[in-house]
């Protein structure tokens, strides 16, 4: 394993100025931006020691940037997320939708520590991301992740796992399985909408004939 990073994650209403809209929040460790591979394009990503000293900062995805700051300069500025004053230290670059189709360019990034304590009140994470060596495949690294959590959590049973684990090579295979349902779906309507569209033409030229 080359990196580790627990975030957990909710949604609330996020504002500055007149601008408001409900947002999806991730509160994060710092090594998250590396292990994810989540790049600053204006700003700086918060650090261990903002996480560490419950620094209420955040890095905007930039979609979020533009809904709330259109084409001015977000960083420097303050927000409120869930009521609470955040202050932007970054913007990340462009990233999509990513696993579990969120749009990761509409997210706000804040230190793990503030949102565990001030935004949700718990103190487990949601989810933990690992970074794989390149040395070893996913299905190897997964192995070891499971071994691992089994003997901390005093797991014998493998069916009474408390815990899921998703590779990338997982999150593709589903996107796979989505995708070839949508084309079958897609590709029954074409069907359909021409056999209607067929009936409806020969009615017209049956019509037109016995006239």
């Amino acid at each position: 394993i080359a990196g580790v990073a627990p975030a957990v994650g909710g949604q609330a209403r996020v504002s500055y100025a007149n601008n408001d809209t409900t947002v999806t929040y991730n509160g994060v460790a710092a090594e998250f931006f590396e292990v994810r591979n989540f790049d600053v394009a204006n700003g700086a990503a918060f650090t261990e020691r903002d996480v560490q000293s419950f620094q209420r900062v955040a890095v905007l995805g930039v979609e979020i940037s533009k809904t709330l700051f259109g084409s001015s300069d977000p960083v420097g500025k303050t927000l409120r997320l869930k009521g609470i004053a955040f202050r932007v230290v970054g913007v990340l670059e462009a990233k999509g939708i990513g696993p579990g189709g969120v749009d990761q360019d509409n997210l706000i990034l804040v230190p793990l520590t503030v949102a565990q304590k001030q935004l949700l009140g718990v103190d487990y994470y949601s989810v933990i991301f690992i970074q794989g060596s390149g040395e070893y495949d996913s299905e190897f690294v997964k192995g070891r992740v499971v071994a691992i959590l089994r003997q901390n959590h005093r797991i014998s049973d493998p069916s009474k796992d408390d815990f899921t684990i998703r590779t990338q090579e997982d999150a593709l295979s589903l996107l796979g399985n989505i995708t070839s349902v949508l084309t079958i779906f897609l590709t029954s309507i074409a069907a359909i909408s021409l056999i209607v569209g067929g009936i409806g033409i020969m009615n017209i030229m049956l019509v037109s004939v016995v006239e």
